[in-house]
């Protein structure tokens, strides 16, 4: 048994080594049923007193096995949300990429139909309408990532009012 516990029942233990030196002061006694009767008191409480001790080591070592539990339970739960943050980024990463590859399309009949017949017009030169071309190229990616930054706040605000929700 640990030192803690010990002394958790030090008062008990000694009460109930302090009643056994009464029983054997009250020996010399002539009442034999007082001393039949504080006997036995004293032997109930030293049962007693033996059942605590051993159900207080039971409920320690139960604790312990539930403080372990738990544990492992929050690092599960920590596991398991960083996967779903992680899904939730690759489906945004994919509806983002989608979003992107439309605007690029349009953008692309738009360069091809619209403004580079304008440029021509202007300029007899082709290198413009490819520079224009390659400027609409390179907007693509910061336009993604702005659409991912977007979605994925839209997300987060979605899920922080699905818990608040919850814990209504």
């Amino acid at each position: 048994m640990s030192k803690r516990r010990q002394n958790i029942f030090y008062n008990e233990q000694h009460l109930f080594e302090r009643s056994r030196e009464v029983n054997n002061a009250f020996q010399e006694t002539s009442d034999r049923d007082l001393l039949q009767e504080y006997d036995s008191l004293s032997s109930n409480y030293g049962r007693l007193l033996g059942e605590v001790k051993l159900i207080t080591s039971v409920s320690d070592r139960l604790q312990n096995k539930l403080n372990k539990a738990n544990e492992k339970i929050s690092e599960q739960n920590e596991k398991l949300t960083d996967t779903v943050n992680l899904l939730t980024k690759a489906k945004i990463s994919r509806a983002a990429t989608t979003i992107v590859l439309i605007i690029a399309v349009f953008l692309f009949m738009l360069s091809e139909g619209v403004l580079e017949p304008i440029v021509e017009g202007y300029v007899d030169n082709d290198i413009i309408g490819f520079a224009l071309k390659a400027v609409i190229a390179i907007l693509l990616k910061p336009i993604e990532m702005l659409i991912e930054s977007i979605l994925y706040k839209k997300a987060r605000k979605k899920a922080h009012h699905s818990i608040d929700l919850n814990e209504k």
